[in-house]
């Protein structure tokens, strides 16, 4: 009598011995069943994929590109394009299955920036710093109009009036441009401290008030044979 192992497949001869059987089995061939792949966007969430093998035996994936594969879930590494591979190696009834490979695009993801409100400010104020900051934790730049400038992201006042500071992020590989946030202030005059300018010549006075931050009133002349032409001898509020 001969016993032959249970559960084998493509059985093609059989031998007997005196202390053993032999079975020579032929291993059948196998395919592989696996669904395109959606294109994704850079930032989505971890997916699963799933394939089928016509054996029955366990599927396996192999990731390449922007991406990477643990047990059935894909995770983006970032915007370019990614390939899932399914495999199944075969055993002592079935031969490999020829792999199945999938690919699918990643693209750019969006990003936004948060800059908040600027508070008014009074000319003379010392500079200030400003910050955004992206969602892509891309950096920030910033980039100043009216009666301001900027440097980095410090602040320096020019003069009265308004002042606008727009916070921009370029993108990179992986993310688009930021669409641009603008925050506008204005920037009011500093008090008036009237100096006094009694016996200084009027050119000079007016010099003198300007610088600070006042303006001259209504200048009257007269004419005296004890003062010089030209020279302040009074002055009002």
């Amino acid at each position: 009598q001969c016993s032959v192992p249970s559960g084998l497949f493509g059985v093609t001869a059989v031998a007997a011995g005196s202390e053993h059987s032999l079975a020579l089995v032929v291993p059948a061939n196998q395919t592989i069943t696996f669904g395109p792949l959606a294109n994704k966007t850079y930032r989505d969430p971890d997916f699963s994929v799933s394939a089928t093998a016509s054996s029955g035996l366990a599927v396996s994936f192999a990731a390449s590109g922007n991406c990477t594969v643990s047990g059935a879930t894909v995770h983006l590494t970032g915007a370019g394009s990614c390939t899932v591979t399914a495999l199944q190696a075969g055993n002592v009834n079935y031969n490999p299955a020829p792999d199945v490979s999938r690919t699918f695009a990643i693209t750019k993801a969006g990003q936004t920036i948060t800059f908040g409100p600027l508070a008014n400010k009074r000319y003379g104020a010392p500079d200030f710093r400003v910050s955004a900051t992206a969602s892509s934790s891309l950096a920030v730049s910033f980039a100043a109009s009216g009666r301001c400038t900027v440097s980095a992201a410090t602040v320096h006042l020019t003069g009265a009036g308004s002042c606008t500071v727009t916070a921009s992020q370029p993108g990179d590989g992986n993310y688009n441009a930021a669409p641009d946030v603008s925050r506008s202030f204005s920037i009011t005059r500093p008090p008036c401290r009237v100096p006094k300018v009694v016996g200084n010549r009027v050119a000079s006075a007016r010099l003198t008030i300007a610088r600070r931050h006042c303006r001259t009133g209504k200048v009257g002349y007269v004419y005296s044979r004890l003062r010089k032409k030209g020279v302040v001898i009074s002055q009002s509020r």
